[in-house]
């Protein structure tokens, strides 16, 4: 797991939240702790939190603070936020060719829908081209979503032909899009094990990748059952206005 992963899972426990229980609200909030980049117009010391010292703020300077503090300075007019690098135009037409290509989900950041989303509806000025943005992470979240669904599938072929699957990967799935398959594919997984051989000595143990499914794969079998369409539509929250 990266740092961010491994962060929001120590808030999880921290939190005594599960994934059966988590809400995109919830998401959101975690993700309001990503660093990002600011340009400040005033001069102030550093600030003291709880979690952590951020500053000391110098007019005309980038430095990195929480979202949360950099929306908050941002509607007081005090800050203009600094486009990350993968929200690029450039950077993202590169994901997308990557994602239709690459055996496994490429690295985004774990909260890349949640930080877009808030930076399109409250720094949207200081975003070039946004309309455009937003319509490549809608395209970005589309793939990779549909590669994660052939990817469950791809768990229910390996239990049709008696393979015993014990765990999934999920490696480089992002906070929202395990938010978006979580119920079904929870359900799934213990509906699964009904199913799974009772001699362990015939059969070895595996782990199915949930994310290594190529887009064209997806493409030819996208007839075949998916998740529940609201969990997908609930992704669907880029703003053109």
């Amino acid at each position: 797991l990266n740092c961010a992963a491994s962060s929001f899972i120590l808030l999880l426990q921290m939190s005594g939240l599960t994934l059966r229980n988590m809400v995109s609200s919830e998401n959101e909030f975690l993700a309001e702790e990503t660093l990002v980049e600011v340009v400040s117009n005033f001069d102030h010391p550093a600030l003291k939190f709880i979690s952590g010292k951020f500053g000391p703020f110098v007019s005309q300077m980038v430095c990195k603070i929480p979202l949360w503090l950099a929306i908050t300075l941002k509607k007081r007019g005090k800050c203009t936020f600094v486009t990350p690098d993968w929200m690029k135009v450039e950077e993202l037409e590169k994901v997308i060719v990557n994602e239709k290509t690459q055996k496994i989900l490429g690295n985004l950041p774990f909260h890349y829908i949640e930080v877009s989303q808030l930076l399109l509806v409250n720094a949207r000025d200081d975003i070039e081209s946004p309309d455009r943005v937003s319509a490549l992470l809608q395209e970005v979240e589309g793939i990779r979503m549909d590669r994660i669904k052939a990817g469950i599938r791809s768990v229910a072929t390996s239990v049709n032909r008696t393979e015993r699957v014990v765990s999934a990967n999920l490696n480089n799935a992002a906070a929202m899009e395990i938010y978006g398959i979580k119920r079904f594919f929870l359900s799934s997984m213990d509906t699964f094990a009904w199913f799974q051989p009772v001699e362990e000595t015939t059969i070895e143990s595996s782990a199915a990748d949930v994310q290594g499914q190529s887009y064209e794969r997806e493409a030819s079998s996208a007839s075949t059952a998916a998740p529940d369409a609201t969990e997908g539509r609930a992704l669907r929250r880029f703003r053109n206005g």
